[in-house]
This record gives C-alpha cells, sequence and structure tokens, in this order.
C-alpha cells in the first residue's frame, strides 16, 4: 500500500508532526513498541539524548521498517 502521510507525535510535547520530517532517534533501553521516538527539532532530540546517552539518530526509513 502506498502511504501518502503519516503523522506521529513528538515525543516531548506530543505535538503531531509529519513522520517523514521528525528526526528519529532509536533508543534500545526503550520497550520494543517505544523504541523509536520522533522530535520535531534536533533541539528536542538533543535534549531527550540528555537522558537517554544510548538514543542514537536513525533515518527515517529505518524507523519505519518495522511499521509494515
Amino acid at each position: 500500500p502506498h502511504v501518502r502521510a503519516a503523522y506521529v507525535p513528538d515525543t516531548l510535547t506530543g505535538l503531531r508532526i509529519f513522520a517523514d520530517h521528525a528526526v528519529w532517534l532509536d533508543d534500545p533501553d526503550a520497550p520494543p513498541t517505544q523504541r523509536y521516538k520522533p522530535f520535531a527539532t534536533d533541539a528536542g532530540a538533543d535534549a531527550y539524548r540528555t537522558n537517554h546517552p544510548q538514543a542514537a539518530a536513525i533515518g527515517y526509513a529505518a524507523s519505519t521498517a518495522s511499521w509494515w
């Protein structure tokens, strides 16, 4: 199926953002269903990494691979 748009909630604010425009982090310490974290801004992702230094930046394609 072809997805035209997908929204995800910003991890810090809950604001809905386009999934393909989000800054994505992979947090291996999070539960499996909450491992991929979307952020509206680089600053938001950096703030999250302050308390979760193991979280690594990943691309949109990698973050959505588990959706299908």
